[in-house]
């Protein structure tokens, strides 16, 4: 039988996570796999209903023992604890009977989960001193640094998110995806905000509207124009939408930021044309979300209406 090489069937996120929660609240591998050999194979037979029952148990252990051996654990400094393999002639772990070698043991293609995705998850299971634990312990993927912050700044730290991010924009900005690299203006942003420190936040975005990200530059022009809007300053929040959409002309954020922009100024006739236009250009795209194309095709028929709902929520 073919086994999956990562979590990219219906459910499968779900049981990893469920794996996860109980392979952190285990003092040890012994009962956790124990568990998951008993409790995972009824999940199993939920999602994936064609697999036959010896089959499901063995997926059910092959999956467990990768999350463990994926799994960053915080009372080791963060790092992974491989379990070593059972021995070839006892009896194999899943509960077949059968000896290992000729169970578990000889599957080839068992299943493999990313470190990064168990980090991924991992992240919403630990509150904040863990993940300032996380991040002191260096083992933290940097593309996950702005969850990381994200998290911090949920748990009332914009002091520690502002003094992280401030250092990844100085030295480890160039590591970053592009999206996790807009991920960490906004939430520094956010964080300024929190502080009452906006001259930071305005030096901040006016130095990175040079940065030479394309992304990031349009990130930063679209929160200077919102700034515009905030101060009913609409002459220099009409020059920042442009340089924005200059940068950034198929983002969806632009699309938010043109009608932002226009009902702010009670031009809804032109509000709803332009409404009309990213919604088709957007779904044509595949750009945007499905949220996002409600959003628009509410602002299509009344903009004011659109952006209070969309702010409410």
């Amino acid at each position: 039988m073919r086994y999956p090489e990562g979590p990219d069937r219906p459910g499968i996120e779900d049981i990893v996570l469920l794996c996860l929660r109980r392979s952190l609240a285990a003092p040890g591998p012994e009962g956790y796999l124990s568990w998951a050999t008993e409790t995972i194979p009824r999940r199993l037979g939920d999602e994936w209903g064609d697999l036959p029952p010896e089959e499901s148990r063995r997926l059910a252990y092959l999956l467990a023992r990768a999350i463990w051996n994926s799994t960053p654990r915080p009372e080791r400094g963060f790092r992974t604890q491989a379990l070593k393999d059972p021995e070839a002639g006892g009896d194999c772990p899943c509960g077949s009977g059968s000896a290992y070698s000729a169970c578990c043991g000889r599957v080839a293609d068992a299943p493999a989960i990313p470190e990064e995705m168990i980090w991924e998850l991992l992240l919403d299971e630990l509150d904040a001193d863990r993940i300032l634990g996380a991040l002191d312990s260096g083992r933290l993927p940097a593309q996950l640094v702005a969850s990381a912050a994200d998290r911090l700044l949920a748990a009332e730290r914009p002091g520690r998110t502002v003094a992280l991010l401030e250092t990844l924009f100085e030295r480890d900005a160039e590591a970053l995806p592009d999206a996790r690299l807009e991920q960490a203006l906004n939430v520094l942003c956010d964080a300024y905000d929190r502080l009452n420190h906006w001259r930071k936040k305005i030096g901040f975005l006016e130095r990175m509207t040079d940065h030479p990200c394309r992304a990031l530059r349009a990130a930063a022009w679209q929160r200077l124009c919102t700034i515009g809007i905030d101060d009913g300053d609409f002459a220099a929040a009409q020059l920042a939408f442009a340089r924005a959409q200059r940068e950034g002309p198929d983002s969806p954020g632009t699309a938010l930021l043109e009608i932002t922009l226009l009902a702010a100024q009670n031009e809804d006739a032109l509000a709803r044309d332009r409404a009309l236009f990213w919604r088709h250009k957007l779904r044509r795209s595949g750009l945007a979300g499905e949220d996002m194309l409600a959003f628009l095709a509410d602002a299509a028929r009344d903009p004011q209406d659109a952006l209070m709902s969309s702010q409410s929520e």
